[in-house]
């Protein structure tokens, strides 16, 4: 089992509470959000948020999934941790494909601001507060999607937490992207 982030919403199956209220311990095995039918502005936008991954996806042996927003395997953009060089990863699919991978790997036990920007055919992936890598897109997906944080249907879902995941319908600029990093990492209140 992982430790349990706080999280809004339903966790689904795969979590346990031991004891008494503000007195208790849980697990999980799998904790994922997902959000359906999103008009989302496929040549605009912006897929961020904060991850803390527990242990590498090199040592999970897997890819790590941060987030997905897809219409269906064909049309879909995925931020990921590749599970080789522990490197952070875009993936922009519709009927051809764009990867933005960064040149650093990532640390364990860390608090990391994650984004990727899409402004018209221009691609840019950005790992605390940095532009990591930038590509050109041919096509993109059109219609209603789903997010998912925390999981894919391709790799394997994040151990570790997220927070502040934000899906916005323009493309942040690098300037934005950079001050939302320099707001800090999440804070936590405790409290038992």
């Amino acid at each position: 089992s992982f430790p349990t982030p706080y999280m809004d919403g339903d966790m689904g199956d795969g979590y346990a509470w031991a004891d008494t209220a503000y007195a208790s311990a849980s697990t999980r095995t799998v904790g994922s959000l997902s959000y359906t039918s999103l008009p989302v502005q496929w040549r605009a936008l912006t897929a961020m948020a904060w991850v803390r991954l527990e242990a590498t996806a090199a040592a999970a042996g897997a890819p790590l999934a941060v987030c997905e927003i897809r219409i269906d395997n064909s049309n879909r953009y995925t931020l990921f941790w590749e599970n080789t060089t522990d490197r952070l990863r875009a993936f922009l699919a519709a009927s051809t494909s764009t990867t933005l991978t960064s040149s650093t790997a990532a640390a364990a036990q860390t608090w990391h601001h994650v984004a990727v920007t899409v402004n018209g055919t221009a691609a840019a992936l950005y790992l605390n507060g940095a532009q990591v890598a930038s590509g050109t897109l041919a096509n993109a997906p059109a219609g209603l999607a789903t997010a998912y944080v925390g999981t894919t249907g391709l790799v394997t879902p994040l151990n570790g937490m997220v927070d502040d995941f934000a899906l916005i319908n323009r493309a942040l600029t690098a300037m934005e992207v950079r001050a939302v990093y320099e707001s800090d990492a999440p804070v936590f209140a405790e409290s038992s």
